[in-house]
């Protein structure tokens, strides 16, 4: 335990703005120190006080409580405490004169790492062993495989976390989970969403679901992620747009004062730079709305908002043709466009046939996916590829007919073993939806229960 003497003067470590510190109290367990400079008072646990003590030695220069500099050419101790023997700063060094510590000025001025050491302002070994300690764990946590998925109350099953690990680590993740029902979309997508929140990849988010299910998932983000959503209908969005806009506001003062009208537009749009972007939705960082809710509001406001990840839930509703796509599908094409990420969830991709498969593939890739019909040809030549990629997965010695294959699909790359999973890699990512989208099924997921059907009669009509 540190031995502290009335009059000593000390250092406040974590509050070193409060200048330097007296000290006025003791008894067994506490200690008060007296901060002249801003006139406050500290009282601290004797055994763990963030106390430094500040003493000098000849040659360093020490002011006074009158603001006299000097120049400290010897350091003598009475009872404790420190009687410095100095000579003004620009005198004679002949003028010598005893300057108790309990006399130094209030103010300490420690602006450098060099200033702190030659004051010796120094933390004790424990001290400095535990920031060690602190900032080594801080880097393992971050240097973590398996950061961001380590804090969600789920149980651990393994097709889940598989899933999580292999788009989560992706910057700006566009896939397609198309897990059967009961797999787990759900706890998927919020494994993703915690992972990029976390590590920064993404700040913003955007989830789309139908309207039954948006407080579902709200309650499902809050218990099982701890990610707060914020859920926007109609009422929410009518109390934060002002009902009258800046520039209705300005055409009404110019009409009112009879100048012409032609400056409006411009006066409207300096005066929206000058007191920020009224986008209600910049207001929340993660926003939960239905598919109704989408159907209804300004789809280019929302937009705008600079989402770094979209979610929609039950993507297959969404309805699109090579001849005319539906409301909903052009509203969430309008912000997947603009968003960075996108994650689309539906337990049954080829429900409504090929052509609504490719629907959802053009949303999230529409480069990689240009045309229905170009699809249509790499799906027919898709069972080949899936051949070749299990023979290149499986024998560990390639021949040279298996490789001239290969080459055939990716002439740009060297086909070699020691290549192998950068190989499979492309040979997925070029032929057909690839890594793009992940499905898994409860024929070859084992441990989950079976559905089971129970009818109930309905009277008609």
């Amino acid at each position: 335990m540190t031995d502290f003497i009335p009059g000593q003067r000390w250092l406040s470590e974590s509050e070193t703005e409060l200048g330097l510190g007296i000290i006025k109290e003791l008894d067994y367990r506490l200690v008060t120190v007296e901060y002249p400079a801003v006139e406050e008072e500290r009282t601290y646990a004797k055994n763990n006080a963030p106390l430094s003590r500040v003493t000098f030695d000849s040659g360093d220069t020490i002011r006074t409580a009158d603001e006299m500099e000097l120049v400290v050419t010897d350091v003598n101790e009475l009872n404790g405490l420190k009687i410095y023997m100095a000579h003004p700063k620009d005198g004679s060094p002949e003028d010598i004169q005893p300057v108790p510590e309990t006399n130094l000025g209030h103010t300490l001025r420690l602006t450098a790492a060099l200033d702190r050491l030659l004051s010796n302002q120094l933390s004790s070994n424990r001290w400095f062993e535990l920031r060690i300690d602190a900032l080594n764990a801080h880097c393992r946590q971050q240097q973590s495989a398996i950061k961001g998925l380590r804090g969600p109350r789920i149980d651990l099953i393994g097709h889940q976390l598989y899933i999580a690990d292999q788009v989560a680590n992706r910057f700006a993740p566009r896939v397609l989970l198309a897990d059967e029902v009961g797999l787990g979309k759900t706890i998927e997508a919020g494994l993703i969403l915690h992972q990029q929140l976390l590590t920064g990849r993404a700040k913003r988010v955007l989830v789309v679901v139908p309207s039954p299910l948006v407080h579902q998932w709200f309650v499902e983000m809050v218990r099982r992620f701890n990610l707060h959503f914020s859920i926007f209908d109609a009422e929410r969005l009518n109390a934060l747009q002002p009902e009258t806009s800046i520039k209705d506001m300005l055409a009404q003062i110019i009409e009112e004062e009879n100048s012409p009208n032609d400056g409006a537009d411009e006066a409207a749009s300096n005066l929206s730079a000058a007191s920020g972007d009224d986008n209600p939705f910049l207001s929340e960082q993660l926003i939960l709305c239905s598919t109704d809710f989408l159907s209804e509001c300004d789809i280019e406001q929302l937009a705008a908002a600079d989402w770094d990840l979209l979610v929609v839930d039950e993507a297959h509703h969404l309805e699109w043709s090579a001849q005319q796509a539906s409301d909903d599908y052009q509203r969430v094409e309008t912000i997947a466009k603009q968003a960075r990420g996108l994650l689309l969830l539906t337990a049954t991709p080829e429900q409504l046939g090929l052509e609504s498969h490719y629907a959802r593939l053009r949303l999230l890739d529409p480069e990689r996916y240009p045309s229905l019909e170009a699809f249509k040809e790499e799906q027919a030549h898709y069972q080949d590829v899936a051949a070749l990629a299990g023979r290149l997965h499986d024998e560990s010695k390639w021949d040279e007919a298996l490789k001239q294959e290969a080459v055939a699909l990716l002439p740009d790359m060297d086909i070699d073993e020691s290549n192998r999973e950068a190989i499979q890699a492309e040979l997925l990512d070029r032929s057909g939806p690839g890594r793009v989208m992940f499905r898994n099924t409860r024929h070859n997921i084992a441990g989950f229960p079976a559905r089971h059907v129970h009818g109930i009669p309905l009277t008609l009509p």
